[in-house]
């Protein structure tokens, strides 16, 4: 013990002088310190100023592959080594490598300096503390990061609360890297630090972080500042390659360089932070004093972390972008609480922070006021909350949006979205509820509160939670046992875990879900349709059994979230982000379940407790067990919600309550509810019920300055209700201002139980319109598109023009409308009887269309238009006829019948661009030459004239288009044609290909010969424009003497009007095919041989050859007897023909044949027969037979289910060929049975004895023992006829005796020997002072126990069958006197403990009581109970000493040890002398006789 203080105190020295050397150490900064913020983006602060949880992880500050970053940041975490300067750190995104949220860090500037990376070269003996290794080396270099001391400084900063306090020391993970052991033929091997030195390449410009190493830092990024000074040249944890003695250094501002491991260099790592519960980093600083601070934030300022503050009390803090207001209430925190505002003024950040001590508000314009922040701000775009420090740690709760206070009996769907949400802590500034469903009953409908938009839900939304129980009596449930059926909570999704089984409580699994599940599919709660409204919510719960992972259910209604610890609050939605303050939901009501498990027991879940708190209850209750369960709702179609009730019948009115919960108005639309208009001034409303045949109900709602009500009244038809008849309804004491009520149609589904309205329209009628600047139109000229309108309640000014016909350009001689459609602006209405006027003139035409828009016409006409010019008609190309007229079967002229060749028309053209600028008029035709008669002679030229009559031309101005006739009004013009030329006849002919079949051919079948033609004749082409084949054409019969391509031509004479013709085609005569069939053998080995075979079906005289190789062909067919399959290629050849050349193949399959060992049974030792095998039957062909076989066992030791198997098998057949290969052999094993040979002697015996240790004087028995005899063959017996040494071994002396047992068989004996200890005869001792001692709790006393054996032989204390540590007792001489100490005495419990004293040979019991102390003033006392008091009686402790025999006048000088209250005779006592020399006699004679009985011994 002294030792181990002296080694703490010689510790604690070592560690105060290190921390005094290192304080001794000036902090210097260093690295690159390139900080580069992100621009400014309005007033949102800039990221490297202000950065969030994800942000702090994601890409915005990792490095790039190439080192650099887009954006630097910075975080202060934890001090140098000076214990004062704050320690900043370079921000580098998340490491895949390190579970949950977090970032690397890097620090930007040393640590600490002056640390050696190891003090020694000398290489180090392996210690599990250097690393993880997949196979532990013996030894290891000075350069060895994991063996340096350089990792144990780090691994000290990382616990030291000089660097990090405790808080930071939790927020700091430990990181696995890899690093090369150079000893080791560079294997790598792991180290899990919370500090870890980087990477590095010696001469490399980077260095690397991370667990993968994969985080690269560029030198000019994050080390670039240069210094000669060793204080900035720091450790990497690389060892240098090439020598043992060195390792790596960052140089900043220049390389990767090395240095010896005992240089004294600067300490500047990597760490990993935990940003679990970190909301956010910001570089604002937060006031501590009622000194605001504020000001513009430099750029590379580094940020503090500001973890999640809830739960810390702080308070809250709310803002209102409208009126600019900050409000904010400090918690019951005691540390200093500070509102931090911080934004970005679009080129510099800024902050501003206020000390809060109670409840304030900051305006943003007293903030403006401020001399560093901006003169406009708005608040939406600034980061605000409230925080505290602890422990150099900060803790934040952020700002939220204020919200305003509504009516809570009408609301919108974006008030049903954002006006309930309630505030973190979870109250809420508007508590409103909605009707939706039923309760179990089927009847009683169900109220819910509503929470507002779930954000993890899609679309417009709204969570709502049940404000009283939909159902009672449910068990979360029914068993309290674990749940091993995956079926359970096979919907549960988990995000790795693999789960075989869950608690009772694992909501995920319970019958509490399900029961939640049933009702959402359950019209008895909920109709289809309100189901239909339903969204279902994924939310997160824990699982108790499985390490507290969490699983995801998501279900349309779900329990809330609850947390014993934070008993107040619940949570809703889908990341739990709804708190609900239990004291403003749930103040009245039931308790009812959650879907939390208790942590501590798998069997108990968690329960809300009437606005109180979060209790347990155990998971089979049933007994009025509520169920209280939240849902979202689609609020996708939904217009608003209202307390008010709709008349079923006649009207009803009355006035609602704050608490009336609302009911859903779902959009009507598509509905035919009807439509309903009010006017302001006359008080009407106008209501007309639509085809729907449900109940139609007008329902108004409104406040008369106190109270809300509203007034309905149901639709049968077409009415107008006034204002007056709502206020003597409701007996009002002023007017209805029909502006500021709510005005709606409603009606509600039976079946869907959902009511759907449509909103009024207020209505003002519109009697005129006047419509100006409509230009008049002139042809040629575009038309107006645009016109005015100024008339109120018209919605356009500039309404669109539409003219009839539909130009763009005012035509000619044309009459247009324009017609002009009016839209009425909302509120507005066109009267029936409107009137209008067009450009100051009554309109042509006005009319109220169907869709409540006005359309208003105007008619007008233009001029004629010009003809500048006229095109002739169309004649045939070339003047010249492509028809012959005049012959039979044609028109007797080009001008009669229904000949076109003559164009019908001419084209005339008109002045200006007004589409069209031409028109085709229909022309007459007459002959002019040769007196009228036309010449139809082939190639003969005739004139002809085309007129326009002027009955065309009507409404057009011809007067100056050329050929105009004034005298008939026409337009007219000639032209000369020619006929057509003789027609050439027409020849076709194919190019074919034909194979041949040794027959002539018929060439004139590819040719087609126009009828007209004249007589043909067919001509063979030869020579070089011939073809390759040879053969004679005969007329129109061709002999192919040798197959290829012949060119032939047809040549026809001419034919009257038809020309001569001719045409060539080319025919290809292709080999013929040899027409055959081949067929493959297949058979299973019979040692016959076997082929393929081919046969020619066409043309004869073929030549079939064969071959094996492919290569060389003969006659002869291949045969094969052999197994396996053989390839056998054939050819078949004639002239004109395709040679063939395939092949096909011969398979001869294995023969199965079956060879069984036979069952053997032999002696161990013996070998099995060889012979006995059997064949299946059917096995080998004839002739065929086994030449060598070889049975083997399984073992060769005994065996009652040994097998032999076969193998070596080899047939031949009857010529002594090997055909083993021609067999697919089955070997089947045959039983084995090895049994012992009863002839072997044994190889030893083994011997055990129960008992082996006596007493001398005992008696040995050999009852107990138990003798095996083991044989060569492994066999082993247990026996009883063996002999042993027994009465020759002397048991009355005390020493080691050797029992011999012997066992003989088969003739030959084993022995084996038994060490048998006999201890000496133990002597007898007694206690002779302080038996059945008593003592009492609570006091300082002492028990003295004494015995009569020798001090020099006593050995120790036992006490309760235990030997205790002798620092509890104080052993004395006189004989053995023993003392309790009373610190030990308080360890022990009430109750009688046993006690005994042990001397070396031997040992005295006795027992002592601890009872509890029942009075206040015992004090110390003896073992009698009488108070201890040695100045009032000196011989009070000789309690051994009978009562009568006390002296009270004994000399108070011999009991200076009275305090240790020994009681046994004392020496120096004066009474009694004859008492002691009897005594001392008797010890005499007893040392005596054990003197005589040692000596006999010895001499034995």
């Amino acid at each position: 013990m002294r030792r181990l203080k002296h080694n703490f105190k010689k510790g604690m020295a070592f560690v105060l002088t290190f921390a005094m050397i290192a304080g001794l150490v000036p902090a210097m900064s260093g690295g690159a310190n390139k900080v580069q913020a992100a621009s400014g983006s309005g007033t949102e602060p800039s990221v490297s100023a202000y950065a969030t949880k994800t942000q702090l992880m994601d890409n915005t500050f990792a490095p790039n592959a190439d080192g650099t970053a887009e954006n630097y940041g910075m975080i202060v975490f934890g001090k140098k080594s000076d214990g004062i300067t704050a320690q900043e750190w370079y921000i580098l995104g998340e490491d895949k490598g390190v579970s949950g949220d977090n970032t690397i860090i890097f620090a930007t500037s040393p640590i600490a300096t002056g640390q050696k990376f190891n003090s020694s070269y000398d290489n180090k003996s392996f210690a599990s503390s250097f690393g993880v290794y997949a196979s532990n080396p013996s030894e290891v270099y000075a350069n060895h990061y994991g063996a340096s001391e350089l990792r144990v400084a780090l691994q000290g900063m990382a616990t030291n609360t000089n660097y990090f306090t405790t808080a930071e020391q939790g927020l700091m993970n430990a990181t696995t890297v890899k690093t090369k052991d150079t000893k080791n033929s560079n294997v790598t091997y792991t180290t899990t630090d919370k500090l870890y030195a980087l990477q590095g390449k010696f001469e490399d410009t980077k260095l690397l972080a991370g667990t993968s190493d994969s985080t690269v830092l560029a030198m000019y990024s994050y080390w670039g500042s240069y210094s000669s000074s060793y204080d900035f040249w720091f450790w990497s944890r690389s060892p240098y390659a090439d020598d043992v003695s060195i390792a790596l250094v960052g140089i900043p501002g220049l390389i990767v360089g090395n240095r010896y491991v005992d240089y004294d260099l600067a300490v500047q790592p990597a760490s990993n932070l935990n940003l679990s519960s970190v909301l956010f980093a910001s570089a604002a600083t937060a006031a501590s004093s009622d000194q605001a601070k504020l000001g513009t934030i430099a750029l590379g300022k580094a940020m503090t972390l500001r973890l999640d503050g809830t739960g810390k009390n702080i308070g809250t803090v709310t803002y209102n972008t409208t009126t600019g207001d900050i409000k904010v209430v400090k918690g019951t925190t005691s540390q200093t609480v500070a509102l931090v505002v911080q934004g970005n003024d679009g080129t510099n950040d800024w902050y501003y922070s206020k000390q809060i001590t109670g409840t304030e508000t900051i305006n943003v314009s007293a903030i403006e006021a401020e001399s560093n922040t901006p003169a406009s701000i708005n608040l939406s775009a600034c980061k605000i909350w409230l925080e505290i420090t602890e422990d150099n740690v900060s803790y934040a709760v952020n700002a939220e949006k204020e919200i305003e206070k509504i009516n809570t009996t009408y609301v919108t769907k974006e008030q049903l979205m954002n006006s309930f949400k309630p505030y973190s802590n979870g109250t809420a500034v508007n508590y409103g509820k909605l009707v939706f469903g039923k309760k179990s009953d089927g009847t009683t409908a169900q109220e819910w509160y509503i929470l507002g938009k779930d954000t993890g839900v899609s679309g417009d939304n709204t969570i709502i939670v049940a404000a009283s129980p939909i159902a009672r009596g449910q068990k979360f449930n029914s068993d309290i046992s674990n749940k091993n059926d995956e079926n359970l909570w096979s919907d549960c999704v988990y995000s790795e875990a693999t789960i075989t089984e869950v608690y009772a409580n694992h909501y995920g699994a319970s019958e509490l879900r399900d029961t939640l599940q049933g009702m959402a599919t359950n019209t008895s709660y909920f109709t289809s349709a309100e189901q239909g409204l339903m969204n279902a919510t994924t939310v997160t719960t824990k699982d108790t059994k499985n390490s507290s992972v969490t699983y995801t259910t998501t279900d349309k209604l779900y329990a809330l979230q609850g947390d014993y610890d934070n008993d107040q609050y619940l949570w809703a939605g889908t990341d739990d982000s709804t708190v609900l303050a239990m004291s403003s939901y749930l103040r009245n009501g039931e308790w009812f379940w959650l879907r939390s498990p208790y942590g501590g027991s798998g069997d108990f879940a968690l329960c809300a407790d009437r606005g109180y708190y979060v209790i347990l209850g155990r998971v089979d209750i049933d007994s009025g067990s509520p169920v209280q369960p939240a849902s979202n709702l689609d609020l996708s179609s939904v217009l608003f919600a209202s307390a008010a009730t709709a008349a079923s019948s006649d009207t009803k009115s009355e006035k609602i309550t704050d608490s009336a919960a609302m009911t859903l108005r779902l959009d009507g639309t598509g509905k035919d509810i009807g439509t309903v208009t009010y006017n302001t001034t006359t008080g009407d409303i106008k209501v007309v019920k639509g085809t729907t045949s449900q109940t139609v109900a007008l329902v108004v709602q409104g406040n008369d300055g106190t109270n809300d009500w509203y007034y309905s009244k149901q639709i049968t038809g077409t009415e107008t209700i006034n204002a007056s008849d709502i206020k003597s309804a409701l007996s009002l004491t002023s007017d209805i201002d029909l502006s500021a009520c709510k005005i709606w149609l409603e009606t509600t589904d039976s079946t869907s139980n959902l009511t759907y309205a449509v909103n009024a329209t207020d209505i003002i009628s519109i009697t005129s319109v006047a419509i100006t600047d409509i230009d008049i139109p002139v042809s040629n000229t575009a038309l107006d598109t645009e016109a005015s309108c100024t008339t109120e309640g018209v919605k356009s000014t500039t309404p669109q023009i539409t003219w009839t016909p539909s130009d763009t350009t005012a035509g000619y001689n044309t009459r247009y409308t324009a017609s002009i459609t009016l839209t009425a602006a909302t509120g507005y209405e066109f009267a029936d009887n409107v009137t209008a006027t067009v450009s100051g003139n009554t309109a042509t035409s006005v009319t109220k269309n169907a869709d409540g828009t006005l359309t208003v016409t105007k008619e007008f006409t233009t001029d004629k238009r010009k003809i500048e010019s006229v095109a002739a008609p169309t004649v045939p190309e070339n003047n010249t006829f492509t028809a012959y007229y005049g012959y039979d079967g044609y028109d007797t002229t080009p001008i009669s019948g229904t000949n076109t060749e003559l164009g019908k028309t001419a084209t005339v053209t008109f002045e200006g661009t007004t589409s069209p600028t031409t028109e085709d008029m229909a022309v007459t035709w007459t002959i002019e030459s040769d007196g009228g008669v036309y010449d139809k002679t082939p190639e003969a030229e005739n004139t002809f004239r085309w007129t326009i009559p002027e009955s065309a031309l009507t409404n057009y101005n011809a007067a100056d288009c050329q050929g105009y006739d004034i005298s008939t009004g026409n337009i007219t013009g000639t032209i000369t044609v020619k006929n057509k030329a003789a027609t050439p006849v027409a020849i076709t002919g194919t190019d074919s290909s034909i194979t041949y079949t040794g027959e002539t051919v018929d060439v004139s079948q590819y040719f087609s010969i126009d009828n007209n033609a004249g007589a043909a004749t067919y001509t063979l082409v030869t020579g070089t424009n011939g073809g390759t084949g040879e053969g004679t054409l005969s007329d129109t019969t061709l002999t192919v003497t040798h197959t290829g391509t012949f060119k032939i031509k047809v040549s026809t004479a001419a034919n009257g009007i038809f020309a001569a013709g001719e045409k060539t085609v080319t025919l290809t005569v292709d080999n013929g095919t040899i027409l055959y069939t081949a067929t493959d053998y297949s058979t299973t080995y019979d040692g016959q041989p076997h082929s393929i075979s081919v046969s020619v079906t066409n043309p004869e005289g073929t030549d079939v050859t064969y071959s094996t190789d492919g290569v060389t062909y003969g006659s002869d067919n291949p045969s094969f007897s052999n197994e396996g399959t053989h390839t056998v290629y054939y050819r078949i050849t004639k002239d004109n023909y395709t040679t063939v050349e395939a092949s096909k193949t011969v398979t001869i399959n294995k023969k199965p044949v079956t060879i069984t060992a036979q069952e053997q049974d032999i002696v161990w030792g013996k070998d099995i027969n060889q012979s006995l095998y059997t064949v299946s039957e059917d096995g080998l062909i004839t002739g065929d037979s086994i030449k060598e076989i070889t049975l083997t066992p399984s073992t060769t030791a005994r065996t009652e289910n040994g097998t032999i198997s076969v193998s070596g098998v080899k047939i031949e057949n009857a010529a002594g060929a090997d055909v083993t290969a021609n067999y697919d052999i089955t070997m089947v094993n045959g039983n084995l049975k090895i049994t012992h040979d009863a002839a072997l002697a044994p190889e030893r015996i083994e011997a055990s004895k129960t008992k082996t240790t006596y007493t001398a004087g005992d008696t040995l028995k050999v009852d107990d023992l138990a003798v095996t005899v083991y044989y060569a063959d492994g066999y082993s017996e247990p026996v009883q006829d063996y002999t042993t040494n027994v009465f020759a071994i002397d048991m009355s002396a005390d020493g080691d005796k050797i029992l011999t047992v012997s066992y003989t068989k088969n003739g030959v004996t084993k022995t084996k020997d038994i060490t048998i200890k006999v201890n000496a005869a133990l002597a007898s001792y007694k206690i002779i002072s302080g038996a059945d001692s008593e003592w009492k709790q609570n006091t300082d006393r002492t028990i003295t126990i004494g015995g009569n054996g020798e001090f020099s032989k006593f050995e120790s204390v036992k006490v309760d069958g235990s030997i205790i540590d002798a620092k509890n007792y104080t052993a004395k001489e006189g004989s053995t006197i023993i003392i309790l100490k009373a610190d030990y005495l308080k360890t022990l419990s009430v109750g009688t403990h046993s006690f005994e004293i042990v001397w070396a040979d031997g040992s005295a019991v006795t027992s002592f009581k601890v009872s509890k102390n029942t009075s206040d003033n015992e004090g110390s006392k003896d073992n009698n109970g009488n108070k201890n008091n040695s100045n009032d009686n000196p011989n009070s402790n000789l309690a051994a000493v009978p009562d009568d025999k006390k002296t009270n006048g004994s000399d108070s000088g011999n009991n200076a040890d009275d305090s240790l209250q020994i009681t046994a005779p004392q020496t120096g006592d004066n009474s009694h002398p004859m008492l002691w020399v009897t005594l001392l006699a008797a010890s005499l004679a007893g040392l005596l006789a054990l003197l005589s009985v040692r000596r006999k011994k010895d001499e034995e």
